[in-house]
């Protein structure tokens, strides 16, 4: 008996006992386009990153109403078939009939018994059964809590965060491409929980945002984790894509003025045509509930100098691409973020605006 990693419908990767047979290396996983793959390079890297970390906000209690220990999260994924949200790969024994409708988490109904649980921390014990399987929920990354959710609008990833919103806010003001965020609406968290569940976040100072899922059957998102992967296998310049790219300077930008220290490499990437597998350019901002601290003498996660902090980045990268900086000079501070937290956000969009424009440089951020 062998496994099977697929796209969609398609094999893609066959793994026999500990040996890997490449079936369609154009649409592999990045992190695997290498001829020397190997079975641990599939389950202890690969795999093994697409199953939540085990500290992330209410992981524990998904592991209590699946049964299953903490310190094996591989049978997590064994039970989801390692689907994910972020993709269309799966994989399953090749004595198993499941197919790709099967399996599907853009078109099946949701487990939202795991997703009351993953989001807001209900206790519950989840009884197994093929809509097990549509379970995005055990896949997801970073530590807050967070759900992906069918509504009437279509999937949404909904998620425990205050800093969400007025990041969104900033965004949009500077005219920068990102995830946008919202409210959750009432009527959604009341069906997956009580309203007492709602109110022991609320008491925290926390707010739950929701913002739509950007990938379907069509298009993958691949972390930057995952191309690194494949550029160090292949020995090739991981910046040959972003030096000339406008979005990439962007994100330097935007990280600075918005104090978001947490772009590491799994918080941002590239977006996957699955019908080629060829890379369609970066994918738009999100994840920005680690913003607001005080970030210009932290070193950048991801500019192309290494030991260079975010402030000498943003400021390299200034001017290599247009961003609004009056638009948010002139907009009034967003909810949700103290005074302090505005000056500092200002005094940093300054010095950015200043390298662009030349103008006279902001004065420092006091504290």
């Amino acid at each position: 008996m062998s496994d099977l990693l697929y796209l969609k419908d398609e094999p893609v990767l066959e793994i026999d006992g500990y040996v890997c047979s490449i079936l369609d290396e154009a649409r592999l996983p990045f992190s695997l386009r290498h001829e020397n793959v190997s079975w641990e390079d599939v389950y202890f890297s690969w795999a093994a990153a697409r199953v939540m970390n085990i500290g992330r906000t209410n992981a524990k209690e998904i592991c209590a109403g699946l049964r299953i220990s903490q310190s094996n999260p591989l049978a997590i994924g064994r039970l989801t078939r390692f689907a994910s949200i972020t993709d269309c790969y799966w994989i399953k024994d090749s004595d198993e009939t499941l197919t790709w409708e099967d399996v599907n988490l853009f078109r099946n109904d949701l487990h939202r018994v795991v997703s009351s649980t993953s989001l807001l921390g209900v206790s519950n014990l989840f009884t197994w059964n093929t809509h097990m399987l549509h379970t995005p929920d055990t896949s997801l990354g970073g530590m807050s809590a967070k759900a992906v959710v069918r509504t009437n609008d279509g999937l949404f990833l909904y998620k425990v965060g205050k800093y969400e919103i007025p990041a969104h806010e900033i965004l949009d003001t500077l005219g920068v491409r990102h995830v946008p965020y919202e409210y959750a609406d009432e009527n959604t968290l009341l069906s997956l929980a009580s309203e007492k569940y709602l109110r022991a976040i609320y008491d925290k100072g926390e707010k739950i945002v929701r913002c739509p899922v950007i990938t379907n059957e069509d298009i993958s998102i691949v972390s930057f984790g995952d191309y690194l992967t494949y550029c160090d296998a292949n020995k090739i310049d991981e910046n040959d894509l972003l030096r000339e790219d406008p979005d990439y300077h962007r994100m330097q930008v935007c990280d600075y003025i918005l104090g978001n220290n947490d772009r590491h490499i799994d918080n941002w990437g590239f977006m996957m045509d699955n019908d080629t597998g060829e890379l369609i350019g970066l994918h738009a901002l999100m994840d920005h509930d680690r913003a607001f601290v005080d970030v210009a003498d932290e070193l950048s996660q991801t500019a192309e100098v290494r030991g260079e902090t975010m402030k000498d980045s943003a400021i390299r990268s200034a001017s290599k691409c247009d961003i609004d900086y009056e638009a948010l000079l002139s907009m009034e501070k967003p909810e949700g973020i103290s005074d302090r937290q505005w000056e500092a956000v200002v005094i940093r969009a300054s010095h950015c605006m200043h390298t662009k424009n030349q103008t006279p440089e902001a004065p420092p951020y006091q504290g």
